[in-house]
C-alpha cells in the first residue's frame, strides 16, 4: 500500500550557511490491514516523516529526495516523481525557473487528490488542528461528504461515528468548548469519516486516561481490519501510528521502526518487540517501561 524509500527532508535558509536534516534516509513499508508503529523520543523525526509523506512540511525546501510509492486499486506510483529537482537545495532556486513552477503546480494538484481521501493524517495537538468555526458534528459530516458519501449516507455515518466515539454530549460544541480528550476523539472521527486508504495517527492517544486510550486503539484496529462500515466505497486500509508510548505500540502495531535524529536505528516485528538488538532501543524501552522503575527516597 505504502512503500517509502530513502526519504530525506531538509530545512535550508537562503543566504545563510544553515541546513538541518529532519528526516534522513528513512525507508519502510505498510501493507493493507497492517499497522506500522513509528517510535522514538520527542524530536526524533517521527512527525516530520508523516508531514514529508504528504508534502506539507512548512519549511524550505521540504522533501529533497526519495521515493514514496502508493498503491490503490492495483495501481502503483511514486507520488514524489518529478519534483526532486524542485526541492533539492543544491539546484538553483525555483523562482528562477518557470518549468519548476509548473512541476510544483502539477505536483500540488496531484497531492490534493491524495490528502484526506487516500492518505489522512490525524495531527497531534487536536484542538488547534480542528476548525474553530464549526461544531464537531459539522466537521465530521463534512468529512463524510469529502469521503464520497451522499447526504443521507453522510448523516447516518456521522451519527454512527459520534455514538461510537462517545461524543453525543459534545456534538454541537466547538473545539474551544471541548476537553482535550474530546478534541482527540473528534479528530479521530474526522479522519475515519474520510475513509482513507492509509490513516496516519500522530500521538492521537497521548495524554488520555487508560480506558479511553484502549477504546480509541480498539476503534483504530477495527478500522484497519475492515470491521467498521464507513462509507459507500469498500476500501482496504493500512495505518501508521506515531507515538512515544510503548504500551500503545505493543497493543496496536504489527511492525515498528525506532527513530533517532531523523533516521531509523532498528526495525522490529511484533514477535521481537521485547527483544530489541540495538543498544539505544534497549535503553529507550527500559526508560519507557515505568512499571519497572523504582524511585529512591
Amino acid at each position: 500500500m505504502l512503500d517509502v524509500k530513502n526519504l530525506k527532508s531538509v530545512i535550508q535558509k537562503h543566504g545563510k550557511n544553515y541546513e538541518k536534516v529532519l528526516v534522513n534516509d528513512v525507508s519502510f513499508r505498510v501493507s493493507s490491514r497492517e499497522v506500522l508503529g513509528i517510535f522514538g523520543e520527542s524530536g526524533s523525526g517521527k512527525s516530520s516523516t508523516a508531514l514529508s509523506i504528504l508534502d506539507i512540511l512548512d519549511v524550505y525546501p521540504g522533501v529533497v529526495k526519495g521515493e514514496i510509492w502508493f498503491e490503490e486499486n492495483h495501481e502503483r506510483r511514486n507520488i514524489l516523481e518529478g519534483i526532486s529537482d524542485i526541492c533539492n537545495p543544491d539546484i538553483a532556486p525555483i523562482k528562477k525557473d518557470i518549468r519548476k513552477w509548473n512541476k510544483k503546480y502539477q505536483h500540488e494538484k496531484n497531492m490534493k487528490k491524495i490528502r484526506g481521501k487516500k492518505i489522512a493524517l490525524a495531527l497531534q495537538g487536536a484542538r488547534t488542528a480542528l476548525c474553530p468555526f464549526h461544531s464537531v458534528r459539522t466537521q465530521i459530516h463534512e468529512a463524510c461528504l469529502i469521503g464520497g458519501n451522499d447526504e443521507e449516507s453522510a448523516t447516518c455515518i456521522t451519527n454512527h461515528i459520534i455514538d461510537m466515539l462517545q461524543l453525543t454530549k459534545d456534538t454541537h460544541k466547538y473545539p474551544h468548548e471541548l476537553s482535550g480528550g474530546a478534541c482527540q476523539r473528534a479528530m479521530l472521527g474526522i479522519v475515519i469519516a474520510l475513509n482513507p486508504n492509509l490513516l496516519i495517527a500522530d500521538e492521537l492517544t497521548t495524554g488520555l486516561d487508560p480506558i479511553l486510550q484502549l477504546e480509541l486503539i480498539k476503534i483504530m484496529h477495527d478500522f484497519v481490519m475492515g470491521d467498521l462500515q464507513i462509507g459507500l466505497e469498500d476500501k482496504k486500509h493500512g495505518m501508521v501510528i506515531i507515538s512515544h508510548d510503548l504500551r500503545v505500540m505493543r497493543l496496536l502495531a504489527d511492525n515498528m521502526i525506532i527513530m533517532k535524529d531523523g533516521g531509523i536505528v532498528e526495525c522490529l516485528r511484533k514477535s521481537s518487540f521485547d527483544k530489541p538488538q540495538n543498544e539505544y532501543t534497549q535503553k529507550l524501552f527500559r526508560d519507557d517501561d515505568l512499571d519497572n522503575i523504582e524511585l529512591g527516597t
